[in-house]
């Protein structure tokens, strides 16, 4: 049986706002990367309070980590717990949930062979992406067991000695989208793409509208009250 993990938990102080909230082409970047699992895995476990409006769907699960905003590998343990309580499970996606590219990290997942322990995707300088992995579950499940803790551990530090195949991958694929920065960036490559964040939590003097190139110029930033706003139109 073949599963998935997405990581949607954490503070998102960068981005200013709840970043798995965030709109993309019509849909949140949660939304985004539990559909590119599920093209995959038969069942999802989303590490992250559920949302608001969250259309219900049998193969997907949401939970918390323990002790909660206790980091990844914290988020990694509470999943596997769930899937090792569900039944058996060969395989899993393991999947940050602020993905650029959800479908093509799965779709470069799926397509190349894993080494004794899975396969990650591995970014432009060299660097394995370790919440861009298909694993062993088993192999999964034993390097988290063998930590003396998992709260506020990196993931590198929680898997590296995993025996992961590594396939090279550009950044447009490997991208995770931490800040409006790196939401402006993807529209610039991506043209007619629309990213909508609706800071409803925010102060008005919180809040910013990021337009980008209409054709000519430099993207301009000024004050809104309600939300934030990126758009680009061909």
């Amino acid at each position: 049986m073949r599963q998935a993990i997405v990581l949607g938990g954490g503070r998102s102080r960068r981005m200013g706002r709840d970043k798995m909230g965030v709109l993309l082409e019509g849909r949140s970047l949660l939304r985004r990367t539990v559909d590119a699992a599920l093209g995959w895995a038969e069942c999802v476990v989303v590490v992250a309070p559920e949302p608001d409006g969250w259309e219900p769907d049998p193969r997907v699960r949401f939970t918390l980590e323990d002790p909660p905003f206790g980091g990844p590998v914290a988020g990694i343990a509470a999943a596997t717990a769930i899937l090792l309580a569900a039944g058996q499970v060969n395989e899993v996606l393991l999947l940050a949930g602020d993905l650029a590219a959800p479908e093509a990290v799965v779709g470069r997942l799926a397509e190349v062979e894993p080494g004794t322990d899975g396969v990650v995707l591995r970014d432009e300088d060299g660097w394995p992406q370790y919440l861009a992995g298909r694993y062993r579950f088993d192999a999964l499940v034993s390097a988290i067991d063998a930590l003396d803790g998992t709260r506020d551990l990196s993931v590198r530090r929680a898997l590296r000695r995993l025996d992961v195949a590594q396939v090279d991958a550009p950044s447009a694929v490997t991208k995770d989208l931490d800040t409006p920065e790196d939401l402006a960036s993807l529209t610039d490559r991506r043209p007619n793409t629309t990213v909508v964040t609706t800071a409803l939590d925010h102060k008005p003097s919180d809040t910013v509208t990021l337009s980008s190139r209409l054709g000519r110029g430099r993207p301009r930033t000024s004050k809104s009250v309600g939300g934030a706003h990126l758009e680009e139109r061909g």
